[in-house]
């Protein structure tokens, strides 16, 4: 009879502690840009539709970022996986990874932008993550959010 592992409990500064199963923990090989060293996230659900989630760190308490499905607001969004990154992501097909978008929200402005430029793909199953950059003359880093209903 298999047992079941504990859920590891996590602190942060912005959920306060949190208990996260082990098979929730995502890990990033080569980390995010800008975060290299920081390498365990788990995904934290920000609202009932499961439109946005939080990219939490498990061992940097204060590093958390929005993040979202592009998808459901670019439809035209199309991004291409190297051979070498779906191998990192233990990738077989493209319905294995989840695609997100790290949002930046500007409160002075009152605006929401993605960053189109440098996805971040998860392959639940495997639990790994990768962000990948994209072409830089096609996407930006500073996209728009529109509205849902405008989407």
């Amino acid at each position: 009879m298999p047992t079941k592992t504990s859920p590891l409990r996590i602190y942060t500064s912005r959920f306060g502690e949190v208990a996260v199963p082990p098979e929730q923990l995502i890990r990033f090989p080569r980390g995010l840009y800008g975060f290299e060293a920081v390498r365990r996230f788990f995904l934290l659900p920000h609202d009932d539709d499961g439109l946005f989630f939080w990219l939490q760190a498990a061992e940097e308490s204060d590093l958390a970022m929005l993040v979202t499905n592009p998808l459901m607001f670019f439809p035209e969004y199309e991004l291409e996986v190297s051979d070498a990154d779906a191998d990192l992501l233990e990738a077989n097909s493209p319905a294995d990874l989840s695609v997100f978008a790290i949002l930046t929200v500007h409160r002075a402005a009152r605006q929401v932008t993605a960053n189109l430029l440098g996805p971040v793909l998860i392959n639940a199953a495997a639990r790994l993550g990768l962000q990948i950059e994209l072409d830089p003359d096609r996407y930006t880093t500073r996209r728009p959010l529109p509205s849902r209903e405008a989407a």
